[in-house]
């Protein structure tokens, strides 16, 4: 952090000018009268700050050491003074449309200062409310959306936490709920990202349909499930949009779907298996890689 920089100090913010201060913090020409000590106790940066001689400020205001808040939003710091200072009323927060921005700015401005336990304690409030499972993630539907943060400021905070499971199912929430006409801008990687899905895919679906990925059980050497199989693989065509990502999630999870019901009961676990092996390995390993991130 450069301390050397001056900052114009216009006025104190009114909940933090302690009487004993021994450090000034300014942020948008506002002054933060607060304790060395209460931020080295937290903070590796400010404990290597207030630490280490050569960094010591070189201006003062009112007898106050200054340390200008470079690069920091004013309400990132204010918060992050919050939490310091009061941290019992930030306990119980709850993960909602209403405080997600609380989240935001304390992961973001707690991530920068290397202070692990607000990091941490944020990001567990979130990651106990947002889904990031496969099997948690498959059941969402708009209703989940309209009742939770925007994903796209949940995958701000996911970036910010490097949380690459939440980012994960931003980038699903994201792109299987939002229009695509709207996803343009900073937003068209979400495009690319769909287009690489629905590859994998086709290439996946390809493959199935080339290849007999049956046991070798008497109704599938006779040709009866076999045949039901590659009839309904064979009705695919080349979709976009995550509609074939859907699909296999629908077929590998749905025990309704009409091509579960026509397999045999020896052949449907088998195939069912086999799908929600693939379903799972495919977002544990490959959905994530295929949006640029």
């Amino acid at each position: 952090m450069d301390i050397s920089v001056n900052a114009r100090v216009a006025g104190y913010h009114p909940d933090f000018r302690f009487p004993n201060a021994d450090v000034l913090l300014v942020c948008d020409e506002t002054g933060f009268k607060v304790h060395k000590n209460m931020l080295k106790r937290v903070s590796e940066v400010f404990f290597h700050l207030f630490s280490d001689p050569a960094t010591k400020a070189n201006r003062s205001f009112r007898g106050l050491p200054v340390v200008p808040m470079h690069g920091d939003l004013y309400e990132d710091v204010e918060l992050f003074l919050r939490i310091i200072y009061f941290a019992a009323d930030w306990v119980d927060i709850k993960f909602e449309k209403d405080t997600a921005r609380h989240f935001l700015r304390a992961i973001r401005i707690s991530s920068k200062y290397g202070v692990e336990f607000i990091r941490d304690h944020f990001l567990k409030i979130i990651l106990q409310s947002y889904p990031t499972s496969y099997e948690d993630i498959w059941p969402l539907s708009h209703m989940f959306l309209e009742t939770s943060p925007d994903p796209l400021d949940v995958l701000r905070i996911a970036e910010h936490a490097e949380s690459r499971n939440l980012i994960r199912t931003c980038l699903y929430l994201i792109a299987y709920h939002t229009k695509t006409r709207r996803l343009n801008g900073k937003l068209a990687f979400i495009i690319e990202g769909k287009k690489r899905v629905d590859d994998k895919c086709w290439d996946i679906l390809t493959h199935w349909k080339c290849r007999t990925i049956g046991p070798k059980l008497d109704c599938w050497r006779s040709g009866r499930c076999k045949h039901a199989f590659r009839n309904h693989v064979g009705k695919f065509k080349r979709h976009s949009n995550f509609d074939l990502f859907i699909i296999f999630n629908k077929i590998a999870w749905d025990s309704d779907e009409d091509l579960a019901l026509e397999l045999c009961p020896v052949c449907r676990p088998y195939y069912l298996g086999k799908t929600q092996a693939w379903a799972r390995a495919f977002w544990d390993n490959d959905f994530l890689n295929c949006f640029d991130i």
